[in-house]
């Protein structure tokens, strides 16, 4: 068969919706179909190379944008994707010499400039990446997300992130969360949250009636409590989060939803309320505690993990962009909010490189 320009372009608006549609597998195909009738088309491989990397296909990317860049090493894109895929690989020097290469070829690349400064954040350097994000902002300075971040490295406070910026975060960072947090950040939360619960009650199957899962994301905690619970709702704002949460078939409800907004339209009542590794993208947290009590039944458990800093009266946004909480001020909300205090686990939240990130894992009881 003959491929006109005109099929040519149908091909490439088909295959490119699938891509933003999110149906990734079947982009990869399109894009792969279009590649082999046109094999020098750097675009048709830029976008096959997406497809592949929002399924997490690393392994398979890297070497692809790597060819790619033999034959087209002036195109920005192909860097900066390229560097998408180290860091989310974890190999952030790589990354950083990606988004730096993009930079160059294109001073005006935001997004080059915001990635590059997260790269550098990874490698401890913060003032290459203050110096990246504020060129960043420059370029986009209405943007909220980039806001924040620039506000984080210049050691600013706010009581909460923009709700953009904690989609956008996590919609990128799905595909292969459950890989990076477990492996290379040693993310153990949902165990110890569930070994702590067996402290308290009998592990025996649907002993909690109503469970809730705030920023559930893909599942981890779910994964670890399901058995305990007879219904189990997954509440999260990130809808690649959610469709990663879905595969797993955990949960018998998933929302998209602030975790505010869920638990104020909500007319259930719950008598196990979860956040795991929630509380680190939230300041200020009266309001969640106030959402939480209006939802809680009496004898309920309210489980969260928590970044732990000493160095502030309640909370401070760290130059990671994550928050720290003093204990004394949760203490003080629990107290508030009429929940006793029925244990306080130091744990590591995560690794950093070879620094260990102190936190504590809290059980709380509504009265």
């Amino acid at each position: 068969m003959t491929i006109t320009r005109s099929n040519s372009e149908k091909q490439k608006a088909i295959a490119i919706q699938l891509l933003q549609n999110g149906n990734l597998a079947k982009a990869e195909e399109a894009f792969r179909a279009m590649l082999e009738q046109a094999p020098q088309d750097a675009g048709t491989i830029n976008n096959l190379g997406l497809a592949m990397l929002y399924q997490g296909k690393m392994q398979q990317v890297i070497p692809l944008y790597q060819d790619a860049l033999h034959r087209f090493p002036e195109i920005p894109d192909l860097h900066y994707n390229l560097g998408l895929a180290y860091h989310k690989a974890g190999v952030f020097t790589k990354a950083r010499l990606c988004y730096q290469q993009a930079t160059r070829l294109r001073p005006s690349f935001c997004d080059a400039f915001r990635n590059l400064s997260a790269a550098c954040l990874e490698l401890g350097q913060e003032e290459p990446a203050l110096e990246a994000i504020r060129k960043a902002h420059e370029l986009r300075p209405d943007d909220a997300a980039i806001q924040f971040q620039l506000l984080a490295l210049e050691e600013g406070n706010v009581p909460a992130p923009p709700r953009e910026y904690v989609s956008q975060l996590f919609d990128n960072y799905a595909a292969h969360f459950d890989r990076h947090l477990t492996t290379t950040l040693g993310y153990a939360i949902p165990q110890h949250l569930r070994n702590a619960l067996e402290l308290f009650v009998e592990p025996e199957q649907g002993v909690f009636r109503n469970a809730i899962d705030l920023g559930c994301g893909t599942g981890l905690a779910g994964s670890a409590i399901r058995d305990l619970c007879t219904r189990l709702t997954g509440i999260d704002l990130s809808p690649a989060m959610l469709a990663e949460a879905d595969a797993k078939q955990v949960y018998d409800t998933l929302r998209q939803d602030d975790l505010h907004e869920a638990l104020a339209m909500s007319r259930d009542t719950y008598d196990l309320v979860v956040a795991t590794d929630v509380m680190i993208y939230m300041g200020a947290l009266e309001q969640v505690f106030a959402r939480v009590r209006e939802r809680i039944v009496p004898g309920g458990y309210f489980c969260f993990s928590l970044e732990t800093d000493h160095g502030t009266a309640t909370y401070r946004l760290r130059r990671t962009a994550r928050y720290g909480h003093n204990p004394l001020y949760t203490q003080e909300l629990a107290h508030r909010h009429r929940f006793l205090g029925r244990l306080s686990l130091p744990v590591i939240v995560r690794k950093e490189g070879s620094t260990c990130i102190a936190g504590e894992l809290i059980i709380l009881q509504s009265q």
